[in-house]
């Protein structure tokens, strides 16, 4: 039924179920659906038929609030949207989370300091193409450093795996606040596909992509590329001081926006050389929005001195 709101916006609630009655319904092609928390959510997983999943499905679980049940800006057709569940120090959800799931949403999740706290297939899911973090207070990083350690041995011994995250296209997180590094430098190989990166308002933020560790010095070979990145918003990291400790090469990039991050001392974003020597912009760029334009001309440190020439025109 609609929740009541905006004049111009209705959106629609899914209805309530249990576990194990919609795990018997097995001609179903789409599933849109609500379970009131994890011991639901596991009895459908459990009892469902793993051969016929829906071709579609949207599951809630746990709560929501009003506007979290607009789906139109994340939509993808095989979504969980996981709201402020406890989870199982057993981890419950190990070995039966949905391996063809598109979209994954978890909203004030305070239990959680990774994504591994949920399962650790969610790191293998070859087709999981956005994730959305909201208000995670314990959210320490995607993947926590035992997780990343114990997946990188497997990689090495299974040549024929994709990696970690392979198909993912979009990342937001907000509202993280123990979260000081996004992504480890170890990652970007795998990051291949990764097309959007937005984070707001994460009051601890300190990197976007993290330094090499000691654990990580076997990677130093490792360039720091994402290939297919073109949108990059940053807002409200009172904290951060870098977005990569090298120059990070990104040269599908459209957009750049970035909002009183006022202790970010350096882009570190690659600029590349035309033929005659001369420092260019990266080939798609068509804006940024630079907020407040003081930081912009007073704090940022360039590692060519021609640099912001070459990307002023490009400020709004």
């Amino acid at each position: 039924m609609p929740i009541a709101g905006h004049m111009d916006k209705q959106i629609l609630a899914p209805v309530t179920v249990k576990g194990k009655e919609v795990a018997c319904l097995r001609k179903l092609e789409t599933l849109k659906c609500h379970f009131d928390g994890n011991s639901d959510f596991v009895d459908y997983l459990k009892y469902r038929d793993k051969t016929q999943s829906p071709r579609e499905y949207n599951f809630f679980v746990g709560e929501f609030g009003y506007d979290d049940y607009d789906v139109k800006r994340y939509y993808r057709c095989k979504s969980v949207w996981l709201g402020d569940l406890s989870i199982d120090s057993d981890g419950d959800l190990e070995g039966i989370f949905p391996n063809d799931i598109q979209q994954l949403m978890i909203f004030y999740c305070d239990a959680a300091t990774s994504l591994c706290n949920v399962s650790s297939q969610i790191i293998r899911a070859e087709k999981l193409e956005v994730i959305n973090i909201k208000d995670c207070s314990n959210m320490e990083g995607l993947v926590s450093s035992s997780s990343l350690r114990k997946e990188m041995k497997v990689l090495r011994s299974c040549p024929s795996s994709k990696g970690i995250f392979s198909g993912l296209m979009k990342f937001y997180c907000s509202g993280c606040n123990s979260m000081k590094k996004l992504f480890p430098i170890v990652l970007l190989t795998f990051l291949v596909n990764l097309e959007v990166i937005e984070v707001r308002w994460c009051v601890e933020m300190e990197e976007i992509i993290g330094t090499r560790s000691d654990e990580e010095s076997s990677c130093s070979s490792i360039e720091p590329k994402l290939p297919r990145l073109r949108i990059l918003y940053l807002t409200e990291l009172p904290k951060l001081k870098s977005i990569c400790s090298a120059e990070l090469i990104c040269d599908s990039l459209q957009q750049i926006g970035i909002t009183n991050c006022q202790m970010l001392k350096r882009l570190g974003i690659h600029l590349p050389l035309l033929e005659n020597g001369q420092l260019s912009h990266p080939p798609s760029l068509r804006v940024m929005e630079i907020h407040p334009k003081e930081w912009w001309e007073s704090v940022v440190e360039w590692e060519n001195p021609n640099a912001k020439e070459v990307l002023r025109p490009f400020i709004i």
